[in-house]
């Protein structure tokens, strides 16, 4: 699970901002040092924003160190080795 704070900018028009990740912390962290979050949150300047939340998800850690750390390919041939 990761704890993020998200906000959303004040559009001028629909779209103009996607969703933003603020400050972003695991579970244990969060568990550990809650202020981190809410200090980010309690410190936004309200007026470019309409809404600001910490919301918890959950993600595929596998998947994540899968794109950090990609395996190798390798193309070739298995060889017996000889004994």
């Amino acid at each position: 699970m990761a704890v993020r704070q998200t906000p959303q900018r004040k559009e001028r028009y629909k779209g103009q901002y996607g969703i933003e990740c603020l400050g972003a912390s695991t579970e244990y962290e969060y568990n550990d040092n809650q202020d981190y979050l809410e200090d980010i949150l309690y410190n936004l300047d309200l007026e470019q924003f309409d809404t600001a939340k910490i919301i918890s998800i959950e993600v595929d850690e596998n998947a994540i160190l899968s794109i950090l750390y990609p395996l190798a390919e390798i193309d070739g041939v298995i060889c017996e080795v000889p004994k």
